[in-house]
């Protein structure tokens, strides 16, 4: 990728307090700007902060409207973000990726479609042939105006699957104006229990967490690296988040079970 990202790129820290396991909209969240806020804060959700941001330098002030969404990862986090991002832009066009032929195929029936799918659900083969998207999803990912990745990085040495199988049609994309990369506070590593912020060093040591920083540094070279140069291309965030369970999961169901 040709571009250069801007070394003040604008992140998030997004702090999800654990609970039962199934955590539903109302998560704990906080500006990485601000300290981690207190467990009984329930101030908004991770998707409500989404659709709420804004950039805060005039230089890198941008008129953005969501007309079309691509959401990598229709699952627990980004079907929520597809539905509060629905609830806010109703006549946006939202698409997505989701695993499996079967998982499709239920998302696209008539008679259980959400009212957010807009648009269509495309097949991400990261499984069989490690092929991607199909000619059809890249066209729905190229001419997005907003992508919102939530898939880890996996396989192809870890590296993020749409940068890693589809980074040229990201790059060459001309609709393309914002990027929300879901991140994980995995990434700050074992602090023993002392604050992080935004500006902490990354002190990860596992694969994982290597990977998720990696992916960030990639995704921050689609942005521009002049701040007023918006038309060279879109904004990118990344939001790290931490304790997103969906049901039956985490570590305390995988202690018991």
């Amino acid at each position: 990728m040709g571009r250069r990202a801007r070394h003040a790129a604008n992140r998030w820290v997004i702090y999800l307090a654990p609970g039962d396991g199934h955590h539903e909209d109302k998560n704990i969240c906080s500006s990485a700007r601000e300290l981690v806020r207190p467990r009984n804060d329930r101030r908004t959700s991770c998707a409500e902060i989404l659709v709420d941001i804004r950039p805060k330098s005039p230089a890198t002030t941008i008129a953005m409207h969501v007309e079309k969404l691509f959401v990598g990862g229709l699952g627990y986090c980004g079907s929520r973000i597809a539905e509060a991002i629905h609830d806010a832009y109703p006549s946006a066009i939202i698409s997505g990726t989701v695993r499996s032929k079967e998982r499709r195929d239920a998302l696209m029936d008539g008679a259980s479609r959400p009212s957010w799918l807009t648009g269509s659900a495309h097949v991400l083969d990261l499984d069989d042939k490690y092929a991607g998207l199909s000619s059809d999803g890249i066209a729905d990912l190229q001419s997005s105006t907003v992508v919102v990745q939530t898939v880890a990085p996996i396989a192809d040495f870890d590296r993020d699957p749409l940068l890693a199988l589809h980074g040229d049609a990201l790059e060459s994309s001309e609709a393309l104006q914002y990027v929300a990369y879901l991140s994980s506070t995995g990434v700050y590593g074992d602090y023993g229990g002392d604050w992080v912020a935004e500006e902490s060093e990354l002190r990860c040591v596992d694969a994982k967490s290597k990977a998720r920083v990696v992916a960030e540094q990639e995704w921050c070279k689609l942005e521009p690296a002049n701040d007023d140069d918006s038309s060279a291309g879109p904004r990118v965030d990344c939001f790290r988040c931490g304790g997103i369970y969906g049901p039956g999961r985490g570590p305390l169901f995988s202690s018991i079970s």
